[in-house]
């Protein structure tokens, strides 16, 4: 009769996988930390390789095994990180798999593209229009009293024309040399009366002298 015996403190192996959780694909570069659930046990730290998967020697604290839980610490390049505790029973010469798979990142979502917004065109700057400059009007003067307010020349005085009387025709120039001719007759005979008269009152004058005599 053959007896087989087991070393209840005999570790047991365990086998991590790490793979992508749509495709199964396997993936490396997860860095799992194997920790005892119970205890003060020593906690290891397993990375995947290129193959998904890493191994362990796992102590064994009791014939009916112990108890390690299992946390992802940093996911693949790529991946959200599986924040999910996995529990493993280790037991006695036995052998334990453990397996984490991971989603991909969701690619940020790009903003819409905005087409640059070209600024509308600068219409050409036109120079204010200064309207012409009216001269002020200045007021006319205040007339001081006595002072005429009119500026336009006074016109000299009309003299009326004489209408020539009824019953006697107007004087023309050749009435004029009539009348001029008939005054200087009129003077050379008062002048030539007035001779005689002293010629005759002198000659009267010697007579009476002579008779005197």
């Amino acid at each position: 009769m053959k007896l087989t015996i087991i070393d209840t403190f005999k570790p047991a192996d365990l086998l991590v996988k790490k793979t992508d959780k749509k495709t199964g694909k396997p993936l490396a570069g997860a860095v799992i930390n194997i920790a005892p659930a119970i205890g003060t046990g020593k906690a290891i730290t397993l990375t995947t390789g290129k193959d998904g998967t890493a191994t362990t020697k796992l102590p064994v604290a009791s014939r009916t095994g112990t108890v390690y839980t299992g946390t992802e610490t940093k996911a693949p390049t790529g991946y959200e990180l599986d924040t999910t505790p996995v529990k493993i029973t280790a037991k006695p010469a036995g052998k334990a798999t453990a397996t984490f798979t991971n989603a991909k990142k969701d690619k940020p979502t790009q903003p819409p593209t905005t087409p640059p917004t070209t600024p509308p065109a600068t219409p050409p700057t036109t120079p204010p229009v200064t309207p012409p400059t009216t001269p002020a009007t200045t007021p006319p003067a205040t007339p001081t009293p006595g002072q005429s307010t009119s500026t336009a020349p006074v016109p000299p005085p009309t003299i009326p024309s004489t209408p020539p009387s009824k019953g006697s025709l107007a004087h023309t120039g050749a009435d004029s040399n009539t009348w001029l001719l008939a005054a200087g007759g009129l003077l050379i005979v008062v002048g030539g009366g007035a001779l005689i008269a002293v010629r005759r009152k002198k000659a009267d004058g010697e007579e009476e002298s002579q008779t005197t005599s």
